[in-house]
This record gives structure tokens, sequence and C-alpha cells, in this order.
């Protein structure tokens, strides 16, 4: 049966509450205006030339290779071919 949580406790270690990454270009204001100096209209025109920005520029979908190729690569042990026969047989429509 999987913890909830880790079992173990540091008790002289204070708890840290866990946040997210930041967003892709969340600190441009903070690193380029004010420890940099930068003004407003420098970092428009930065994120104008596609210097700076908020988000990829050109986003293409992942390419996940072929199941064969997973277990070539050891990403995978193997993979059963009639996976869908199989929940159909369990759970029937």
């Amino acid at each position: 049966m999987p913890y909830a949580s880790r079992p173990w406790k540091l008790s002289k270690t204070p708890a840290v509450a866990g946040k997210s990454a930041p967003l892709m270009g969340q600190h441009n204001s903070l690193v380029l205006g004010e420890l940099l100096g930068k003004t407003a209209e420098e970092m428009s025109e930065l994120e104008k030339m596609g210097i700076i920005g908020y988000g990829p520029t050109d986003p293409r979908p992942v390419q996940r290779p072929s199941l064969d190729e997973q277990v070539r690569q050891g990403r995978m042990q193997r993979y059963e071919t009639d996976f869908a026969d199989q929940i159909n047989r369990v759970f029937p429509f």
C-alpha cells in the first residue's frame, strides 16, 4: 500500500510548503526591469523582437515513439497487443 506522504519526519527541520515552478516569462519584469533597469518601452521592444516572451514561439506536439521502439529503448519491457480486447472482456459495454 503506498504512503500518503513520506513515512518519516525530521523533527528539527521546518516543513516547507511546495510550490509550482514559475511560468515562462513570469520573472521578466523583475529581472529586466527592477534588477537591470530596463524601461517598460525597452521590455516591450524586446518582446516584439521575440527576445523575451511568455510562451513558446513555435510549439510543436511531442511525438511519442512507437510501442516497439519504446521496448527497444528499454522504456517498456513489453506491451499487450490485445489490450483493448482484454479490457472489453472484463468491462463489456
